[in-house]
């Protein structure tokens, strides 16, 4: 599960924080301007910006953490669960229907 936790965090962490990122730098102007049409939208702009920086701590930090402790309390057995990648889509109980399998023909291909 360790593992697991360290790919997701890798795969997750810059489209998460280029996002924020991105979305703080546009902010940034709104909430420090000192215009008077600008003082109704300085409050939105605060807490967008200190919510996005929350969250973003939560998602890339307290999530997998939280993940990590609840994944030490369960039992050993259903840790090692795994689905094979060689076995999804083969044979009769694949996720794909007949007509998108290779070895069987599709019922309108072989009518004519």
């Amino acid at each position: 599960m360790k593992v697991a936790l360290r790919e997701a965090g890798c795969l997750r962490f810059r489209p998460v924080f280029l996002t924020s990122v991105t979305t703080v730098g546009g902010l940034l102007p709104l909430l420090f301007d000192k215009s008077f049409q600008a003082q109704f939208l300085i409050p939105m702009a605060a807490a967008m910006t200190f919510g996005e920086m929350v969250t973003t701590v939560l998602i890339l930090i307290m999530i997998p953490v939280a993940y990590s402790f609840i994944g030490g309390q369960m039992p050993e057995e259903h840790e090692e669960e795994t689905v094979d990648a060689q076995d999804v889509g083969e044979g009769d109980d694949g996720w794909l229907p007949d007509y998108l399998q290779e070895d069987k023909p599709h019922a309108s291909a072989t009518a004519e």
